[in-house]
């Protein structure tokens, strides 16, 4: 079986930032284990797939325990295997000692030279999946993010790469930077918390040297009261002009039956003959017809608005009645599909009939050129069957839930997915529902049985 690739952009190098480069990548859709191992040792030798499961573990721990030592462990044929360690922080000094920096161990791996010549000629080929991450920049993968969130508490990466329509690669590169956002952002917020308390104590110390130099609270206190009874002074004058009428219409009610500060109230005004003829202001009018005339405009204002929301209204009403002319389009094409498809399945493919082949043979003998429009449409037709029938077979063989990643991300062409699943068994399409999201799946459901 050959091995698949796919070619991926490669970063520009800072010197040649104009050329345009490519690199090779493995698109790997399997996955061998353990008990797939141990079923091919066991064919091929005397030993039980239980003596060799057994073999593996026991390696497993017992390089573990040489790996925990420092000691090199060295398999032939396989290669070598080591413990290599990584430093979490910088280290700034020579001197310092183990407990002092954190570092990580990491187990290396150096194939040997009869491995590496067991792969050293490989046959390849491209891929017939095209698996690209939709180009993205940092900024718009953060506003998806922020909408998903909204809405959302937990994100997945399977979540993540269907929600950006990313690759896997693609997807764990964002969310290690993502990562290494949240941790310096925790740094910066740190370094602010200590910047504010040292500010607060340089504060407390310069207040303690005021206090000291002027002889004591006294002085501070005085000032203090003097700017209380200044703002008490200004708001009592605001009240008894009644600026923005909040003394008459806010505060006469609670403080009228009270003594001493009712004196702070403004003046009760009333709409009363005075000595000149004119009448006094009540409430910013001078007469009965200003306010008749004000709430006249008011009843306009408001006749107005709702008018124009009946006009909004209308207009709903208008594009729902679309809305349903479309939709009986909408049911005739699904109609005539499904009777397009019950023709193909009980006709032409059908078990008792002729066959696709026998309707080549009599469009042959038609019209030449009614004839060859036919044919042109039934080969078309049994290629693109041909290329769905080779996809559904390589889904068929991978992993449930990265097929089910993998329509996800086909939301521009969920027809193709479509038609690839309806050529799969019964078992494997269901798996692969199974492991997608939900709302996918019944997008594609509909599609495939559009009668369920």
């Amino acid at each position: 079986m050959a091995i698949q690739f796919e070619l991926y952009k490669s970063p520009n190098p800072k010197d040649e930032e104009d050329k345009e480069l490519y690199h090779a990548r493995v698109v790997n859709f399997q996955h061998i284990d353990t008990d797939y191992l141990a079923k091919e040792i066991q064919q091929a030798t005397s030993l039980t797939e239980g003596d060799v499961k057994a073999v593996l573990e026991s390696l497993s721990h017992f390089m573990g325990s040489r790996l925990r030592e420092g000691e090199r462990v060295h398999l032939d044929g396989i290669g070598y295997f080591q413990v290599k360690l990584n430093s979490l922080e910088p280290i700034t000094s020579p001197k310092l000692k183990a407990n002092q920096m954190k570092l990580k161990a990491n187990i290396g791996f150096k194939a040997d030279k009869k491995l590496r010549s067991s792969v050293s000629v490989v046959k390849v080929e491209r891929s017939k999946l095209k698996l690209h991450s939709v180009p993205r920049s940092n900024e718009e993968i953060d506003r998806l993010l922020t909408a998903y969130f909204s809405n959302n508490q937990i994100l997945t990466r399977s979540d993540f790469q269907g929600l950006c329509k990313l690759t896997l690669t693609t997807a764990a590169r964002h969310i290690k930077r993502l990562k290494e956002e949240k941790k310096r952002l925790k740094a910066e917020q740190k370094a602010q918390k200590k910047e504010a308390k040292r500010r607060a104590r340089e504060l407390d110390d310069q207040e303690e040297e005021l206090e000291e130099s002027s002889g004591g609270s006294g002085p501070v206190v005085i000032v203090t009261f003097i700017i209380v009874v200044i703002w008490i002074a200004i708001l009592a004058l605001l009240i008894k002009l009644d600026v923005g009428g909040f003394g008459s219409t806010v505060l006469r009610p609670i403080l009228q039956n009270v003594p001493v500060v009712n004196k702070v109230l403004p003046e009760e005004k009333m709409t009363v003959p005075g000595s000149g003829g004119e009448e006094e202001e009540y409430y910013g009018y001078t007469n009965l017809k200003d306010a008749v005339d004000q709430i006249r405009r008011l009843e306009l204002e408001l006749e107005n608005a709702q008018s124009g929301n009946a006009g909004t209204e209308s207009r709903i009403q208008e594009l729902e009645a679309e809305i349903d002319r479309l939709r009986t389009f909408e049911d005739n094409q699904v109609a005539f599909e499904n009777i397009k498809n019950e023709f193909y399945n009980e006709v032409i493919y059908s078990d008792k009939g002729p066959g696709a082949d026998a309707y080549i043979k009599y469009y042959e003998a038609m019209d030449p050129a009614t004839a060859e429009n036919l044919y042109k449409q039934v080969v078309a037709q049994q290629q693109v069957d041909s290329k769905v029938q080779d996809y559904a077979n390589a889904y068929a063989e991978m992993k449930p839930a990265a097929a089910a990643a993998i329509f996800e991300s086909m939301q521009d062409d969920l027809d193709l997915a479509a038609k690839i699943l309806n050529t799969m068994g019964v078992d494997d399409r269901g798996k692969i529902l199974g492991a997608m999201d939900a709302e996918v799946a019944a997008r594609l459901t509909k599609i495939m049985d559009p009668d369920a």
